[in-house]
């Protein structure tokens, strides 16, 4: 193997160029999460506003008919 042949620093730095690779792999899979998360948050908010503006609607015409 190549692994084999390189020298002790040629290992470490293969050993922290995996680490890093590691954490941008994490990092891309944690950025696609939340902007799924963010956009699945940001619908329920527009529903929860459309039926507050409702409500609000509602109630201002029942204290006018009463």
């Amino acid at each position: 193997m190549i692994f084999n042949r390189l020298s002790i620093g040629g290992k470490l730095w293969a050993a922290v160029a995996t680490i890093i690779l590691s954490l941008v792999a994490v990092l891309a899979g944690t950025s696609i999460n939340t902007s799924r998360i963010n956009a699945a948050a940001s619908t329920a908010l527009g529903q929860a506003n459309t039926k507050s503006e409702l409500v609000h609607s509602w109630a201002s015409m029942t204290t006018l008919n009463v």
